[in-house]
């Protein structure tokens, strides 16, 4: 979710993605997901990727592409995630 912009508030954008993707299936609700509050660059988005994982009561990783904070965590969790997924197939 982006948490650069101002006046957004990504935790309403999160909802309206989970509501919108459990309307289309429920199946895939119940997947596996990762949430992801990206441009998380100075103190106002670090705020709101804090605020995000709060309210969406999920754990979560903040990243900045810019500056590269914390890509090397979103590696390893996507090759867990992955891992995981090989051993239950």
């Amino acid at each position: 979710m982006d948490c650069s912009v101002e006046g957004k508030v990504p935790v309403e954008d999160f909802l309206t993605i989970r509501k919108e993707l459990e309307a289309y299936s429920e199946e895939l609700t119940q997947r596996n997901w990762l949430l992801l509050a990206t441009k998380v660059e100075d103190e106002e988005s670090r705020l709101k990727a804090s605020h995000l994982f709060q309210q969406a009561q999920a754990k979560g990783l903040a990243i900045s592409a810019a500056t590269g904070e914390g890509v090397e965590d979103l590696r390893g969790k996507i090759f867990e995630l992955v891992q995981k997924a090989n051993l239950a197939n």
